[in-house]
Order: structure tokens, then sequence, then C-alpha cells
């Protein structure tokens, strides 16, 4: 989990910062999770790997911002991926049992969509967010409020 998530965006984001350093501008946008923001029952080494590419947003942006790049994690609430039929498996569920049962959402609803994610995505690389850097985009239907 922990080199998926997190040694994985150091990776390739080390081998494209070189180039966003020479052309003076970038943005980074690292793929976190409310996980990043709270903990979570079962799923430590999960929130353990999303936690830490909140520091390394946050380093990174410091570092960058010199460059003229910008760097953001996302953290969405649960979405509907194909990831969510593996969990439902292992537990016996439908997936939109799983999502029910663990989401809490303000908005009454079991999770987001894909494309409430890349249209976050494509906000936060536009000139739109230009400001934006070292921070958390939370994407989350109001689950943090709770």
């Amino acid at each position: 989990m922990l080199d998926i998530n997190l040694k994985g965006a150091w990776l390739v984001a080390r081998r494209v910062i070189p180039h966003m350093i020479g052309q003076k501008s970038g943005v980074i946008l690292n793929n976190s999770s409310i996980a990043g923001l709270r903990g979570m029952n079962r799923l430590s080494h999960y929130a353990a790997s999303k936690w830490g590419l909140v520091g390394l947003t946050k380093s990174w942006a410091i570092e960058l911002a010199p460059h003229n790049i910008r760097v953001i994690s996302i953290h969405p609430t649960g979405v509907d991926t194909p990831m969510n039929d593996g969990l439902a498996a292992m537990e016996g569920l439908t997936p939109r049992q799983v999502a029910e049962r663990s989401a809490g959402n303000l908005i009454p609803v079991p999770w987001i969509e894909a494309r409430d994610v890349a249209e976050a995505v494509v906000y936060l690389a536009s000139d739109k967010a230009r400001f934006v850097t070292g921070s958390q985009f939370v994407l989350d239907a109001g689950l943090l409020t709770r």
C-alpha cells in the first residue's frame, strides 16, 4: 500500500519535477483520500499512505513554489469504481451496501462518481486555480464535517 500510494507518487513526480523546473511551471496533483485527513477502521495502512501524501504535498509546495510549480492533494470520499466490487465481495455484500454502510456523507449519496473527481482535477490543473498550492482539496459530500 505504501509502495503504490506514497512511494509511487514520489517516484513519478521525482522524474517529472526536473522538466517542470526547466519550463518554470507545472502542477502536481496527489491523489489522496478522506483517509488522508482522518483515521480509518481496518484500513490503517491505507490511511497512512494517504496521510503521507499530505506531507509530501505540503513539502513539495514549499520547495517548488520558487519554480512556479503548484502542488495539491485531492481528498475524495468513496468513489464508485471497480475497487468497490472487490471490497464488497470480501464482505459478502453489494458495492452499494458497502458504500451506504461506510459513507456517512452529509449529502445523502453512498459515493461520488469518478467524473466528479476528474472535474476537480481539471479545475485544479487549470489557470482558474493558479493560486492554489500546498493545500488539500476536499471532495467529500460533507463527510469530514461530521
